[in-house]
C-alpha cells in the first residue's frame, strides 16, 4: 500500500519544522528522502521504517523516529475520527473524548500547515464547545486533553518554565558542588536529560570565560607535628574526650541511645582534629578554647547533611568555631592598625620587619596575608623621600 497523500504532507511538514526543508517524497520507491542530495541520510516508508547509513545512526534514532511514530499516530487517528457533532465545527475530526472533554484535529494541509489540533470542554446540554486550547502539537494536545478530562492529576505536571527553573538548579548543584559523588551526578544528568527531551527545551551556548592571571600563591609554614604547641592541643582534645566520656557515666540505656550522634561526632572529630597540618597561629587560636573538641563536634552535628561527604562539614564546623575565637582577639578584618610604628623603622631588614610584624597584635589571619601586607609596607618604606623617613624617627624619638 502506497503512502497516502495527507501522511507525504504530514510528514514533509514535520521534517521542515526539524531541519529539513528539502525532504521530499520519492514515488518511485514510496519513501520520503530526508535529503535530496545524500543517499546515506535516512529514507522513510510509509510503515515508519527507517532506512540509514550507519553514520547517520543517532540522527535517526534519536530524531526521525520518534517523528515518524508521531506522525503515524496522528494519522492513523484521524483517519478513524468522525467529525465534531456541533455545528460550524464540521472541519474538525473528534480524535477522542472523555469525561465530557474532547481532543479534535483539522487537517490544515492544504495551507502548507500540518494537523491543527484543539481540545474542548462540553456545555452543559452539549450543544456548544468551550475553553479551547490550540496547538500544532500532537504531544501538547494529548497532554492537556489527558489533564482537562482528569486522566492525569494537573499536580503531577511541570509546565516549561517549571522545568527549565529544575534543570538549571539541578545543573549549578552539579557543576559547584564538587562534594557531590559520581553515581549521584550521574543521576541527576539522566533526570536533566530527561527533562529537556520531554519539554523540548535546548542545552544553553556554553559561556566563554575571560582568561585571567593565575595568582602566586605563597605555602603556609605548618608547625612540626612533635611542636610543644602540637603536643598541647592534642592532650587538651584527648581531656575533651575524657571529659566527655565522664559525663557520659551514669546514663541509663535511654539516654545513650539519645547521646548516639553525639558520641559518633566526639569520636569522629577528635580523630579528625588529631592532624599534622596547623600552623603555629591556628594551634595557638584553638588552645584559647576551653573545650575545642566539643564545641566543633556540636558544630559539625548542626549542618551535617547525609548527602554530602562529612570532611567539608567537618572543615566548616572547625572554621566556624575558629573564626568565632579569632574574632575575640582580632576584632578589626585584618587587624594592622598597630603595625604602623613598626612598618617606619627604616633600619629593619625585610625579614626582620616580617619578624616584628607577626609578632604584633592583633594578627592577619593567615601567613600568605602576613607577608602580602609586609611586602607592600616595605615596598611604601622603600619609595618614601629620606626626609620624610627621618622627620618620622624624629617624631617617634
Amino acid at each position: 500500500m502506497a503512502m497516502s497523500e495527507l501522511k507525504q504532507k504530514i510528514l514533509l511538514h514535520e521534517l521542515a519544522k526539524i531541519g529539513f526543508p528539502d525532504a521530499v517524497y520519492i514515488p518511485e520507491s514510496d519513501k520520503i528522502k530526508v535529503q535530496p542530495d545524500n543517499d546515506r541520510l535516512p529514507f522513510i516508508n510509509d510503515a515508519g521504517d527507517i532506512s540509514y547509513g550507519t553514520e547517520h545512526s543517532h540522527l535517526a534514532v534519536s530524531t526521525i523516529r520518534p517523528l515518524t511514530e508521531l506522525v503515524n499516530e496522528s494519522v492513523a487517528a484521524w483517519e478513524r475520527a468522525r467529525p465534531v457533532p456541533i455545528n460550524g465545527l464540521e472541519q474538525f475530526r473528534m480524535l477522542v473524548a472523555h469525561n465530557n472533554v474532547l481532543l479534535a484535529a483539522r487537517d490544515d494541509t492544504e495551507l502548507g500547515r500540518g494537523f491543527h489540533f484543539v481540545t474542548w470542554r462540553y456545555n452543559h446540554d452539549r450543544t456548544g464547545l468551550d475553553n479551547g486550547f490550540y496547538t500544532e502539537d500532537y504531544n501538547a494536545a494529548k497532554e492537556n486533553f489527558a489533564t482537562r478530562a482528569g486522566l492525569i492529576l494537573p499536580s503531577k505536571l511541570f509546565t516549561t518554565e517549571q522545568a527549565d527553573k529544575i534543570i538549571a538548579s539541578v545543573e549549578w548543584r552539579i557543576n559547584v558542588d564538587e562534594y557531590f559523588s559520581y553515581e549521584k551526578q550521574d543521576g541527576l544528568k539522566e533526570i536533566v536529560t530527561q527533562l529537556r527531551d520531554a519539554y523540548q527545551i535546548a542545552e544553553p551556548e556554553p559561556v566563554e570565560l575571560e582568561e585571567v592571571e593565575p595568582i602566586e600563591l605563597i605555602p603556609l609554614e605548618l608547625e612540626e607535628p612533635d611542636s610543644e604547641l602540637h603536643l598541647q592541643l592534642k592532650e587538651l582534645l584527648d581531656k575533651n574526650l575524657r571529659d566527655f566520656h565522664s559525663r557520659l557515666e551514669g546514663l541509663s540505656g535511654s539516654e545513650l541511645i539519645d547521646m548516639a550522634d553525639k558520641i559518633s561526632a566526639m569520636k569522629d572529630m577528635h580523630k579528625y582534629l588529631n592532624v599534622e597540618n596547623y600552623t603555629k597561629e591556628a594551634l595557638t587560636i584553638l588552645l584559647r578554647i576551653e573545650n575545642p573538641l566539643e564545641d566543633i563536634a556540636d558544630a559539625w552535628l548542626n549542618n551535617k547533611d547525609e548527602h554530602y561527604n562529612d570532611s567539608i562539614y567537618m572543615y566548616g564546623a572547625f572554621a566556624e568555631v575558629y573564626d568565632k575565637e579569632y574574632a575575640k582577639s582580632c576584632p578589626q578584618e585584618h587587624g594592622l592598625e598597630s603595625t604602623g610604628d613598626v612598618l617606619s623603622n627604616e633600619d629593619l631588614s625585610a625579614d626582620e620587619l616580617l619578624e616584628s610584624l607577626l609578632d604584633e597584635k592583633p594578627k592577619p589571619r593567615t601567613l600568605a596575608e602576613k607577608m602580602q601586607v609586609a611586602n607592600e609596607k616595605v615596598k611604601a618604606q622603600d619609595e618614601q623621600p629620606t626626609t620624610a623617613k627621618l622627620r618620622n624617627r624624629g617624631e617617634r624619638d
